[in-house]
């Protein structure tokens, strides 16, 4: 597959990029199967045997069992988390996060970006996102205090690029 550079960073990726919105199977946590999660990790490694070398996921996807599949199947195949470029999304709080009665809505606020990221780097398993994005517009966002999150997550070498 055909190589491009990503932008303006310094990240080369396939032109395509593999989308892991439902490797799970599923969009709920409590139907995810051990097969599912198998058939999820074999169309990762299809992707990637394909020439597919940028990987877009999010926390929201199956409430973060998409980064765990896609993260399970970078340590399976060997070399391919440093072969591979992975994007992923935060700042979509699902209904009853933080509390039981807290609605679905959009947080970028500097700590919510941050933890967010932090439990992505978990589920996924690495050190380093290469592509951290927001996930949908936040109106009410606060462009100074988003700046400061990241500024916080680059320096500490927790995202490549935002």
């Amino acid at each position: 597959m055909e190589t491009i550079p990503l932008g303006t960073s310094s990240l080369r990726t396939s032109r395509l990029a593999y989308g892991c919105w439902r490797i799970a199977g599923t969009w709920m946590p409590s139907e995810v199967t051990a097969e599912s999660e198998a058939a999820g990790r074999r169309a990762v490694i299809a992707a990637y045997e394909a020439g597919y070398t940028l990987f877009d996921t999010a926390d929201v996807y199956c409430r973060g069992v998409a980064e765990r599949i896609l993260g399970e199947t970078l340590k399976q195949v060997s070399g391919m988390r440093e072969r591979v470029v992975i994007a992923t999304k935060g700042g979509i709080r699902c209904p009853g996060d933080p509390n039981p009665d807290s609605p679905q809505r959009y947080d970028f606020s500097g700590q919510h970006i941050v933890s967010a990221c932090e439990q992505s780097l978990k589920r996924l398993g690495v050190e380093t996102i290469d592509l951290y994005q927001l996930h949908r517009p936040d109106y009410l966002a606060n462009p100074g205090e988003i700046a400061r999150a990241f500024a916080q997550l680059k320096q500490a070498g927790k995202v490549r690029y935002f």
